[in-house]
C-alpha cells in the first residue's frame, strides 16, 4: 500500500502578535504534506487546518481547511 519513498510530515505551527499592534492574535496550524522522498525536486501536498483567535475587539476569529501543491 505505501511505497518505499513515500513520505508523510506532520506539521505543527504557533505563532502570536508581538509588542503592541493593532490586531493581537494567536495562530495554530496543523498539517499533513505527502511528498516522493527519493527525488530532489517532487511536487508536495499538503492538506491542513488553521486557527487565528484574534485578540483585538473589530477582528472576527477564522477557521479554516487549506489544501496547497508547493515545490519540494
Amino acid at each position: 500500500m505505501w511505497a518505499k519513498d513515500f513520505s508523510v510530515e506532520l506539521r505543527l505551527r504557533y505563532a502570536h502578535s508581538l509588542g503592541h499592534p493593532d490586531m493581537e492574535f494567536n495562530l495554530y496550524d496543523v498539517g499533513l504534506m505527502f511528498y516522493n522522498a527519493s527525488h530532489r525536486r517532487t511536487p508536495c501536498f499538503q492538506l491542513g487546518y488553521r486557527n487565528v483567535d484574534a485578540r483585538a475587539p473589530g477582528f472576527a476569529n477564522m477557521h479554516a481547511v487549506y489544501i496547497s501543491l508547493m515545490l519540494r
